[in-house]
């Protein structure tokens, strides 16, 4: 059992007072642990909240928080580790790429001041200190969010584990920058869409039909030039049949986002019992997250039906034909879901770097914002699009597109004009 008195002594500025629990380890040693009075904080109500901690740990034989004490670089260092091996709090562990971004904002812990405190003796104060000079570190107001974020999801699972009380990390946070992060600013100062050619598109597609039915010439790998020499003359570049069996998915993926729109995480977690073919439809019913996890849609509005034209679904079928065993529609190398980082770098920087348009550093989005021009561009009204691109409201529609829709009223004319002209006909005709 543990205990809870109130220990009071007297100093020069006064009397002071603290709450301290009392009990004993595993091994029958007594332990203590003092509660001061702290700005904003009541020492009896964590007293109390200590004590039913320890008791509860002592029925269950665990050890306690304070036997077990860990600094904030550490925790976090562990807790990289072990979402890789076996998970956090019962999840899949995560891929190579997440453990990596887990360990790099343990470093970057590790490098200020907190990293070096225990956890048992951080509070919000320390925290909003940390979240601070985070935002002073980096350039990129992402970068600094990530690490906090991840900051505040090992705290979690410290406070699981018992290593702290309360939550008093989860009220510091980074706001995430606007909703038009996609934009990028034009040259009147106004925030301009992301949004490639026809032309562009056009060659990105060539050029990934390219890697796909000939990628050693693709890729530059011809014999006698410099890229040729580390390998086989007389087989071809090691590994380059891998890399083209992979452009027969990837074409079919860069492809598909081209003719519907959809978010890299929805095709990552695409089915292929979500193929409609004989409909002419793909059925988005869920989407994977930076972890690889599968998830449903954030809104309602998400789970939808989307078109495919024609020469995605013979695309489609042939993919089909040649695809790896399993569920997925567009599996990974070792057939489960495809990581987010070797989506971004493997195919859409790839294909950018192939096709000499590596600078001018368009990103796998801005595929869904073609699209959605296109649909624009053929007469298709905003609630439809709403719908078809599984935006949460209109709102957010015109947001993103309303200039386009503002500007592409030729069509709208068209139709205004020929209802026009049958009001017109009908008046003649009752004449």
């Amino acid at each position: 059992m543990a205990s809870v008195r109130k220990k009071t002594w007297t100093t020069k500025k006064g009397e002071s007072s603290s709450w301290v629990v009392e009990w004993r380890d595993q091994n029958n040693k007594p332990r203590s642990r003092s509660f001061k009075k702290k700005r904003g904080n009541d020492p009896e109500e964590h007293a109390d909240a200590f004590q039913r901690q320890v008791e509860s740990r002592q029925g269950s034989g665990e050890r306690t928080a304070v036997e077990t004490r860990w600094r904030l670089q550490g925790w976090l260092e562990d807790y990289a580790e072990r979402a890789g091996t076996i998970g956090i709090d019962g999840t899949e562990p995560v891929g190579t790429a997440r453990k990596a971004q887990l360990m790099w904002a343990a470093s970057v812990i590790g490098q200020d001041s907190i990293g070096s405190l225990w956890i048992d003796e951080l509070n919000e104060r320390k925290f909003r200190g940390l979240r601070d000079r985070l935002l002073n570190r980096f350039d990129k107001r992402k970068s600094a969010r990530e690490v906090l974020t991840i900051a505040k999801s090992a705290l979690e699972d410290a406070r699981r584990h018992g290593h702290t009380l309360g939550g008093w990390w989860r009220d510091v946070s980074i706001a995430a920058q606007s909703s038009k992060k996609r934009v990028s600013p034009g040259e009147d100062g106004d925030d301009v869409l992301e949004l490639p050619s026809r032309d562009l598109v056009r060659e990105l597609l060539r050029k990934a039909k390219e890697l796909r039915d000939d990628t050693p010439k693709a890729m530059g790998w011809e014999a006698g030039n410099e890229a040729w020499r580390n390998y086989t003359p007389t087989e071809g570049p090691r590994g380059w049949k891998d890399v083209q069996r992979a452009w027969r998915r990837n074409y079919v993926i860069v492809l598909m986002d081209a003719m519907t729109g959809l978010r890299q995480g929805e095709i990552r977690a695409l089915y292929k019992t979500d193929l409609q073919l004989d409909r002419e439809v793909v059925r988005v019913r869920r989407a994977a997250d930076k972890d690889g996890n599968l998830k449903a849609p954030k809104t309602k509005a998400g789970s939808r039906e989307v078109p495919l034209p024609a020469e995605v679904i013979r695309e489609l079928r042939a993919w089909l034909a040649v695809a790896p065993e399993g569920p997925l529609l567009f599996p990974s190398a070792r057939g489960g879901v495809m990581d987010r980082s070797n989506f971004y770098h493997r195919i859409w920087k790839a294909l950018l770097k192939y096709a000499g348009e590596e600078e001018c550093g368009l990103s796998f989005h801005a595929l869904r914002h073609f699209y959605a021009s296109s649909l624009i561009a053929a007469g298709m009204n905003a609630k439809e699009i709403q719908t078809t691109m599984g935006h949460s409201s209109i709102q957010v529609t015109y947001d993103i597109y309303g200039d386009l829709l503002e500007e592409d009223v030729s069509h709208r004319q068209a139709v205004a004009a020929r209802a026009a002209d049958a009001l017109m006909s009908e008046e003649a005709s009752e004449r």
